[in-house]
């Protein structure tokens, strides 16, 4: 386990809202050095009218990880865009009991080994993550070469 905020993100162990103006004007860019919100026990991230772009980690959700049991992301009218993950989830990626509910949202050029946008895995607890409404375009999964961080 790594140390929370030695990398660049931000790490969130509460409940915290961001709102932009527009996804046009209201960007979040971690400039490919880490994904850009990584969610800790009690955290839970509401993020409307945004562009989260650019993350990148050697594990899972390249944008957000919602990783711990009880950690919760909602994103409405959000665009991911260009994040990178060598684990799951190039966009976000929700494991352990973490949920995403995603509305109103696009997904561009993200890629991870595995759910080029979005990966969900609960190790035997019940699922509760959604998307509705959201578009997605050009993400990949590609298992047949690694993926490293862009130059």
């Amino acid at each position: 386990m790594r140390t929370p905020g030695a990398t660049g993100d931000f790490d969130l162990s509460s409940p915290i809202t961001i709102q932009g103006v527009t996804a046009a004007t209201s960007i979040v860019d971690a400039n490919f050095i880490d994904r850009a919100f990584d969610l800790h026990a009690d955290a839970a991230l509401t993020l409307m009218n945004a562009t989260v772009r650019n993350g990148f980690t050697a594990g899972q959700g390249g944008a957000i990880a919602a990783e711990v049991a009880g950690t919760s992301v909602t994103a409405t009218n959000v665009v991911f865009q260009g994040n990178n993950s060598q684990g799951a989830g190039g966009a976000a990626s929700a494991v352990n009991g973490g949920t995403l509910v995603i509305q109103r949202s696009t997904f561009v050029d993200n890629l991870a080994p595995q759910g080029g946008a979005l990966y969900f895995y609960d190790s035997g607890i019940a699922p509760s993550s959604t998307a509705c409404s959201t578009t997605t375009a050009r993400n990949m999964a590609a298992r047949s070469r690694p993926i490293s961080r862009p130059s």
